[in-house]
């Protein structure tokens, strides 16, 4: 006798079902092998292995501490807030940008405040990976908030007004095309997943494509995450997602994800995503440093990014 889980499982299968989520800190992964089930509830077991985080990475997302009392500013954007349309609207980065993203900043801020003086000092990436760490009176709210401003930091900065396409349509360039190619066989085939996972995801979250939760991996995984969840938690690296929380869309395409989505491609900047790729390469290859409580509280000029 077949149990509702297997029967359900069996469902997915036989519809060729590209993803399978089960709670909200789970992820899943579809690069052809493997489906991850059971990750946990806040973060890598001692045995998973953690990427380091580089000031350059710090930098490119322009997540900067105030070096008095550990907490973070709101990272600015690289580009207008008319700067997307006509394919983000005005209204929607501008609301998105000063309201949620500004709201997850400072509900992350009172709760870092309270953990000065517990724990090592780590960065708010770093708080991430190691949620199991974290005092557990604080654990789940830092999760929901850091998780907050770090998710919306990464997908506010892979976007930009710029359009680039191949034979007429969206598509990677550069170093993370290759990877993708070596992962996937074709970039038409992880953008197709890609924008199948941000469809179908039921409720809120994010779709996430990032560098294997392993050393020395040169592997892309599709991932996504639920709530405001973060990849880091499971030792994946991001280099794009996107955010399908309605607050993100709802403004300017209302109940019609696939619309946004299908608009989200167009504001993809592989630029960026190349730069968070070699950014997170060479964080763990060495050349370049890990950061300290010093240098990440630093900014770091626009220009330079």
């Amino acid at each position: 006798m077949l149990s509702c889980r297997s029967i359900l499982l069996l469902i997915c299968l036989l519809a060729d079902c590209p993803f399978l989520g089960l709670a909200d800190s789970e992820d899943v992964t579809i690069d052809g092998s493997d489906i991850d089930e059971d990750p946990g509830h806040h973060g890598p077991t001692d045995s998973q292995w953690r990427p380091p985080v580089s000031n350059r990475l710090l930098e490119l997302l322009d997540i900067r501490m105030v070096a008095v009392n550990s907490t973070y500013e709101l990272p600015k954007l690289l580009y207008d807030y008319d700067g997307l349309e006509p394919f983000m609207s005005e209204r929607t980065v501008r609301i998105h940008h000063t309201g949620h993203h500004a709201t997850y900043t400072q509900r992350m801020n009172q709760v870092l405040i309270n953990l000065v003086d517990s724990g090592p000092k780590r960065n708010v990436l770093e708080h991430l990976m190691y949620l199991d760490d974290v005092r557990s009176d604080f654990r789940e709210v830092l999760r929901d908030n850091a998780g907050g401003y770090v998710n919306h930091a990464f997908t506010f900065y892979v976007m930009g007004p710029v359009d680039h396409r191949l034979d007429g349509e969206p598509g990677p360039t550069g170093k993370i095309r290759d990877l993708i190619e070596s992962s996937f066989g074709t970039a038409e085939i992880a953008i197709d997943h890609f924008s199948n996972m941000a469809m179908k995801l039921f409720g809120s979250g994010y779709v996430w494509m990032c560098l294997d939760n392993a050393p020395n991996s040169s592997r892309l995984k599709l991932v996504y995450t639920y709530n405001q969840v973060s990849p880091l938690s499971r030792g994946f690296r991001p280099v794009l997602g996107i955010d399908v929380w309605e607050h993100a869309y709802y403004l300017q395409f209302q109940n019609k994800r696939g619309d946004y989505v299908n608009s989200w491609w167009s504001i993809v900047d592989w630029d960026k995503v190349n730069r968070l790729l070699m950014a997170w390469q060479d964080a763990e290859s060495g050349t370049a440093g890990k950061t300290t409580e010093s240098e990440s509280s630093t900014p770091s000029p626009k220009s330079e990014l």
